[in-house]
């Protein structure tokens, strides 16, 4: 991809994709949640709560640079595989 006006509109195109996805995830995760925790930790019930209050794997974005330096992949098949390992893309 490069910059021309085309190329940004995909790009964004795609983060809000991604950004979708992400929405999605939570939503999924609060629904698998039998013993209430997350939604105690979005109404300030437990605080440090991983991924809303207290930070969220860092080593993430190492993931998927290295996934793409190492399998030569897509962009969309790499974010698309590391949605699925995070169990945030149900396939």
């Amino acid at each position: 991809m490069g910059f021309s006006e085309e190329d940004r509109k995909e790009n964004i195109r795609r983060i809000s994709e991604v950004a979708k996805r992400q929405r999605d995830g939570r939503e999924i995760i609060g629904k698998r949640d039998p013993k209430g925790l997350y939604k105690k930790a979005l109404y300030g019930e437990i605080k440090n709560f991983t991924g809303l209050d207290s930070p969220y794997d860092i080593s993430s974005l190492s993931f998927i640079i290295n996934y793409l330096k190492n399998k030569k992949r897509r962009i969309f098949k790499c974010i698309k595989k590391f949605l699925i390992l995070k169990n945030f893309l149900l396939i």
